[in-house]
C-alpha cells in the first residue's frame, strides 16, 4: 500500500521520508526502483510481428502503471528503461517453431542463460540481441512462441511467460534443511501478448499482461511457485501462501498478493550486487527552513 510522505517538522529542519507502509509487517521499506528492458522481436523483414508491437503508449502505460502497483506492496516501483526495441529476427521471434513445443533453453537465446555467479553470458544468443539486452534492468523479450510452451498455447485472449529463476533456494526433509543451491544472473523473461487483450484500451484486459509480466518478474527476483510439485522446497514450506498469491502456478487477473517472506526474499535477491536489478530510491534531501523568528532577526539585523 501506498502511504504519502511522512513530514517530521521541528523548529528548523523539515525532513521528507519515502517509504511503502506494509500492511503485513507495519513497517516502512525503502523504495527500490526496478526498470524493464523491453525488446520486441519481429520477423527478418518486419512484416510479421507479436501482437504487442501494435501496443499504444496509452496501453504501455497502463500495463506498467498495473505491474508498479501489484510490486508496490514490496516497495517496489517498477518503469520502463526506455521504449520498447524492436529486433529483426525471424528466428528469435518464433524459435523457427510452427507447430510442437518451442524449446526451453530458447530462453537463453533470447536472453542469455542464467549464471551461478551473476556474471552474463551472452555467447550463446541469437545474433544481435546481444547488444540490445542490460545488467542494469531486467530483459523482457515479447516474442510469437515463448519457449517451454506449445504453439497452439498462444491463445488470441491469453499471455504466457517465461522466466529465469534467480536465487538461493532451500530444499528440506522432516522440516530439516539439507541443501542450498545459488544461482543469480537470472536475468531473461520472454513474453506473448495475444491481439485480443490488445483490441482497443479495455482495462481488464490489459490487467492480464500486466498480471503475467509481474508474475514472471517474481521469478527473476527469486520467487518460485509456492504450489509447485516439489512440496519440499521453502517456497512452499515457508511462504505462507494462500489463493490470492502473484506466484502461484496457474494464477488469475486478480491473484496478486505476495507475503511477507516473498517480500523479503524478492527484495534481497534484486538487491544482491551479482544481480543488481534493484536500485534504492535516494530520499529527498533534508529541507532547513527559517523560522519566522529567525527572518524576523535578519531584518532586524539588516536594518541596523
Amino acid at each position: 500500500m501506498r502511504v504519502p510522505h511522512r513530514l517530521i517538522l521541528s523548529a528548523l529542519v523539515l525532513t521528507l521520508s519515502v517509504g511503502i507502509m506494509t500492511s503485513a509487517s507495519a513497517q516502512v521499506l525503502p523504495l527500490l526502483d526496478l526498470k524493464l528492458n523491453i525488446i520486441i522481436a519481429v520477423s527478418d523483414d518486419g512484416s510479421v510481428a507479436p501482437p504487442i508491437a501494435s501496443a499504444t503508449q496509452q496501453q504501455w502505460d497502463y500495463i506498467i502503471g498495473k505491474v508498479s502497483d501489484i510490486w508496490s506492496q514490496a516497495g517496489i516501483s517498477v518503469s520502463l528503461l526506455d521504449q520498447p526495441t524492436i529486433f529483426n529476427s525471424t528466428e528469435a521471434m518464433t524459435g523457427l517453431v510452427s507447430s510442437g513445443t518451442r524449446p526451453n533453453g530458447d530462453l537463453a537465446k533470447l536472453t542469455g542463460p542464467i549464471t551461478w555467479d551473476g556474471v552474463p553470458d551472452y555467447s550463446s544468443t541469437y545474433t544481435g540481441i546481444s547488444g540490445l539486452l542490460v545488467t542494469e534492468a531486467l530483459n523482457v523479450v515479447f516474442v510469437q512462441n515463448v519457449p517451454a510452451f506449445n504453439v497452439s498455447q498462444m491463445y488470441s485472449n491469453g499471455a504466457a511467460g517465461l522466466a529465469h529463476l534467480s536465487s538461493t533456494r532451500t530444499w528440506y526433509s522432516g522440516g530439516v534443511p539439507y541443501l542450498t543451491e545459488t544461482k543469480l544472473g537470472g536475468n531473461g523473461i520472454a513474453m506473448w501478448a495475444g491481439d485480443y487483450l490488445l483490441d482497443g484500451y479495455r482495462e481488464s484486459r490489459l490487467d492480464t499482461i500486466a498480471k503475467v509480466l509481474a508474475h514472471e518478474i517474481g521469478h527473476n527476483l527469486g520467487l518460485g511457485h509456492p504450489d509447485d510439485a516439489d512440496k519440499y522446497a521453502d517456497d512452499h514450506l515457508l511462504s505462507g501462501y494462500n489463493s490470492s498469491n502473484l506466484m502461484l502456478s496457474a494464477g488469475t487477473s486478480s491473484t496478486t498478493t505476495l507475503t511477507p517472506w516473498q517480500i523479503d526474499r524478492a527484495r534481497t535477491t534484486g538487491l544482491d550486487p551479482r544481480n543488481g536489478f534493484l536500485t534504492p530510491v535516494p530520499e529527498p534531501a533534508t529541507l532547513v527552513l527559517l523560522t519566522i523568528g529567525g527572518l524576523m532577526l535578519g531584518r532586524r539585523r539588516r536594518a541596523a
